[in-house]
């Protein structure tokens, strides 16, 4: 794999499939699942004038 990969990424995902796909492919994860106080839909909505930059660079911090 590149050396540009991370030491592992972030799975918003509770699929045991992809959990188990990661695993075989030795892609080390941890799990982002929303806490019991908040709404996993909304956290996913699109906001408007929200872009995968956006998201992403408020993600990483």
């Amino acid at each position: 794999m590149p050396d540009t990969l991370h030491d592992y990424l972030y799975l918003a995902s509770q699929s045991p499939r992809r959990r188990e796909l990661l695993t075989q492919l030795g892609v080390r994860y941890e799990l982002l699942l929303a806490d019991d106080d908040e709404d996993a839909e909304a956290l996913e909505a699109v906001q408007p004038g929200e872009t995968p930059t956006t998201t992403s660079s408020a993600s990483a911090r």
